[in-house]
């Protein structure tokens, strides 16, 4: 199952781009970033600030949630 982490961004494309990533959604209302990493893989802090620095963005606040068992 993929960990789904919430930061604040609005980067949608550069948080796609990492290879551990599966899905971002954002909500620009909220200004948060939904990122569910692929099964196996581990999406970390750093790497998230890393891909959103360029654009301006930062993560202000992490919130790792685990999947349901039996869903996402």
């Amino acid at each position: 199952h993929a960990l789904t982490l919430v930061v604040h961004a609005k980067g949608r494309a550069a948080l796609r781009n990492l290879p551990e990533v599966d899905s971002v959604e954002i909500d620009f209302g909220a200004k948060t970033a939904t990122i569910t990493g692929k099964p196996g893989m581990t999406v970390t802090r750093a790497a998230i600030a890393a891909a959103l620095e360029p654009g301006g963005y930062g993560v202000t606040s992490l919130t790792v949630a685990t999947p349901r068992p039996g869903g996402t």
